[in-house]
């Protein structure tokens, strides 16, 4: 015979299973609502993971993006320092955003509404690589996000 419990609230399994083992979770959520057994689903633990895939796609899409500015910052501010790793990295970064951004524009448009933010991440990431004076490398905002998408652009002085 099932447990009082467990009859009177079949959600009440799949959010244990939540706290438990996520992977496991996110599984068997995903089988339930495919049957559409949604009276089984812990609807508050969805919600949460939705809204945390939408969270780790733009803080993906604002980290790759300091990167990149921090490494063209470091092209355009030590010359003499420049390799082909930094190059290497301008690209990748350039590509995995645009990726990031064809498959998710939402996360394009939350980017530029964050570029100050995400500018002065990267210049600070710049200054601590570089060790150059922080007067060095301005603190607004000189390119867009476009332009440091921009394959051309990333070597131009």
């Amino acid at each position: 015979m099932a447990s009082p419990t467990a009859t009177a609230n079949p959600a009440s399994a799949n959010a244990e299973l939540y706290h438990a083992d996520g992977a496991a979770w996110a599984e068997e959520t995903a089988q339930l609502l495919r049957e559409r057994r949604f009276d089984e689903i812990d609807f508050d633990a969805l919600v949460e993971e939705v809204e945390g895939l939408s969270q780790s796609n733009h803080d993906q899409a604002d980290n790759r993006a300091g990167v990149l500015i921090a490494h063209i910052l470091k092209w355009r501010y030590q010359p003499e320092r420049r390799s082909r790793s930094w190059i290497d990295t301008i690209a990748e970064q350039q590509f995995r955003i645009k990726k990031l951004f064809k498959r998710y524009p939402s996360v394009r448009r939350g980017a530029r509404l964050r570029w100050e933010e995400t500018w002065a991440d990267g210049r600070e990431l710049a200054l601590d690589q570089t060790g150059l004076p922080k007067k060095a490398i301005p603190a607004e905002p000189d390119m867009t996000l476009d332009e440091c998408l921009d394959a051309k652009f990333r070597l131009d002085d």
